[in-house]
């Protein structure tokens, strides 16, 4: 059997698995929705992937297992959610990508399919907010050498370049990295992935130009803990940091990022 055949058939069987026990815990009177995150949901996974549920129930019902265990030879990692309480409850960006990237598999009286829709609403208007923030961040990490939007300031960066402390300057340019690969993301109007999905998924995508694709893979390298080194990533993100103040050009935006931060922070 050739490996095309062998993935077909991993996916037929990972498909029967999942079919079957949805309609089993459907049968359970305190489950509402069902929800498949992860790659399930998004329809990236593979055979590497864990089978990602959320149950959704009114009360916590006796004999539904959480957490992981194997059913016919497939993962699964299930969490059981309380309505009222992704109801009420605060939502983390983890439980925004997960949700509004997921699949809802069953929803016995349209609970989840309302509220995503609610929730997506709710995170797009926060778009704009969430991008200042992410610049006002950046703006710690990186120079602004020409104080764009009022965000010249002392970096972090530079303390630990005068230190000759590389390690964590590394770590500072690796944080700076995953906020503008953020940035892309909130620019497209999208969820920013989790972490460990971050630059998996961003490396796959076609709307990002080549080139920039390319200056993420080298920002993303650390060659050595050198001054040198630091300087070579720096000036990698320095003009991905250009290119992502370039794409809201024509946003209506404050004149002062920073400003705007201390009379908006939480």
């Amino acid at each position: 059997m050739n490996f095309r055949s062998e993935q077909v058939k991993t996916s037929q069987h990972r498909e029967r698995v999942l079919t079957e026990y949805i309609l089993s815990i459907k049968q359970i009177s305190e489950v509402r929705s069902v929800i498949l995150t992860g790659g399930s949901g998004r329809g990236d996974g593979d055979s590497f992937s864990d089978i990602d549920i959320v149950v959704v129930v009114s009360t916590i019902p006796q004999g539904l297992a959480e957490g992981k265990f194997r059913r016919d030879g497939e993962l699964f990692d299930v969490r059981i959610a309380l309505e009222q309480e992704l109801l009420s409850s605060v939502w983390s960006q983890d439980m925004y990508y997960a949700y509004l990237n997921g699949k809802v598999a069953h929803d016995s009286s349209d609970f989840m399919a309302s509220l995503i829709e609610a929730k997506r609403i709710e995170w797009r208007n926060s778009v704009p907010d969430q991008v200042i923030m992410d610049f006002v961040q950046l703006s710690v990490l990186l120079e602004i050498a020409d104080n764009w939007k009022g965000l010249q300031a002392q970096t972090h960066l530079e303390k630990f370049k005068k230190r000759q402390d590389f390690v964590s300057a590394h770590r500072c340019l690796s944080l700076a990295l995953e906020i503008l690969i953020d940035l892309h993301f909130l620019i497209e109007k999208e969820v920013p992935p989790d972490s460990k999905n971050k630059f998996r998924i961003l490396l796959h995508r076609d709307d990002l130009h080549p080139s920039h694709l390319e200056l993420c893979r080298d920002a993303l390298l650390v060659k050595g803990l050198t001054l040198e080194e630091i300087n070579r990533r720096e000036s990698i993100l320095i003009e991905l940091f250009k290119f992502m103040r370039e794409r809201i050009a024509d946003w209506d935006t404050p004149d002062n990022f920073y400003s705007y931060y201390l009379a908006n922070r939480a």
